[in-house]
């Protein structure tokens, strides 16, 4: 399945039509505006695309159509303090009110329904719940048959965390608030929170009930959790995957992660793809290079590597577009395609059956290559040798 890859367009440039014709330069397919970027449009807050009247765009969109580069989505945030208590939640409302005003507006000027990704800010844990422990077994009640005495389960106990009943409470009321607000501008929310958890986050849309909401899938969330893995999350948002932010990092302890370039961080991006085509995710995956000094320079390496990676999974060849490419750097885990044509192959059809890679590194294939082929020669040429690798063993076929 093909899926329309864009950028964060404050990442390329805070000029919207510099950033718009980098992007296009760059390759990508559309970009994300931030709703509010200070500095940017002369303003109170610089809340640029909430002063655009309906001239100012059309404008933008005449920027965007005069370079064929779509407007994929808007970006905002409920603030740092979200909807946790203490926190202004009229005002924090106010503004997403206005966000979502914005998305109605230009998804009718553009004439395409564009989603507001939004980071409503902390969440409260959710509750633990303690299994209670087995059921003790009355051995008078057995008879002549003999059993052992049960014994209690060894190990420490984690204590129960219990629920923080003023802040769920209150972000609850707050979420319903929105929900009705989306659903009176008729624009989904696609919703992530930095400082909070996937099982919060899910807890809070479920308790809303809103079918407006959606989850902006972040890789980097997912490497957070201690107990989820990237397909729980994808079972537990079963259907309401709305937008991915693609970013990676790196897992460390404790829910830590350190920023990393998409490809060269822990998350299995080739199951991921998997995973999203599984769930026939049609929505669209925007770069996030902010974190990043070199910005326009990490997006065009992510590009480059989640192109390789779509090419692999429409059968376009292994590790890239084009036939013969060499194995995208770092990407791991299980390539199924219709088959793999690398130059020197007699078979113009490539090789139909399965690519198992363990490891491709910066330099191309590593090791570890396995070639399962449903029927026929399988011949190597110099396709795959482009990195220095002369000779490539697979179950006894060498090539």
């Amino acid at each position: 399945m093909s899926h329309t890859i864009g950028i964060i367009a404050f990442a390329l440039s805070p000029d919207p039509r510099e950033a718009v014709r980098m992007a296009k330069r760059g390759g990508f397919a559309g970009v994300e505006f931030d709703v509010s970027l200070p500095g940017v449009g002369a303003g109170a807050g610089g809340m640029w695309l909430q002063e655009l009247d309906r001239s100012g765009q059309r404008e933008l969109v005449r920027v965007l159509a005069a370079v064929d580069v779509k407007l994929l989505s808007l970006g905002t945030s409920a603030g740092r303090s979200g909807f946790s208590v203490g926190a202004d939640v009229d005002r924090a409302l106010g503004h997403l009110d206005k966000s979502l005003k914005v998305a109605a507006d230009l998804g009718r000027t553009s004439g395409a329904a564009l989603p507001l990704c939004v980071d409503i800010g902390p969440l409260p844990p959710p509750p633990v719940v303690i299994a209670p422990p087995p059921k003790a077994v009355d051995t008078s009640l057995l008879g002549r048959l003999i059993m052992p005495e049960p014994s209690l389960p060894v190990g420490p106990v984690l204590p129960e965390v219990p629920p923080d009943v003023a802040f769920e409470s209150q972000l609850d009321a707050a979420m319903r608030a929105l929900g009705r607000m989306a659903d009176r501008y008729s624009v989904r929310v696609a919703l992530r929170s930095e400082l909070g958890s996937l099982p919060s986050l899910h807890r809070a849309m479920s308790a809303a009930e809103c079918p407006m909401f959606a989850l902006e899938l972040d890789p980097v969330a997912v490497l957070r959790e201690s107990k989820w893995t990237m397909e729980t999350c994808l079972r537990e948002f079963a259907g309401r995957v709305g937008h991915v932010r693609a970013r990676d990092g790196l897992r460390g302890s404790g829910g830590r992660t350190q920023s990393a370039a998409i490809g060269r961080g822990h998350t299995n991006w080739s199951e991921l793809i998997r995973l999203l085509d599984d769930a026939n995710f049609e929505g669209a995956i925007v770069v996030d290079p902010m974190e990043h000094r070199d910005r326009a320079g990490a997006g065009a390496e992510a590009l480059e590597y989640l192109r390789g990676l779509r090419g692999c999974f429409e059968g376009e060849g292994f590790g890239g577009d084009t036939p013969g490419e060499a194995g995208t750097p770092g990407d791991r885990g299980q390539l199924v395609g219709g088959g793999a044509s690398v130059p020197g192959d007699d078979d113009s059809g490539g090789v139909v059956g399965e690519l198992v890679c363990a490891g491709v590194g910066d330099d191309g294939v590593e090791e570890g290559l396995e070639v399962v082929a449903a029927g026929g020669a399988v011949a190597f040429g110099e396709g795959l040798a482009d990195a220095g690798h002369s000779e490539l063993v697979a179950d006894g076929l060498a090539g």
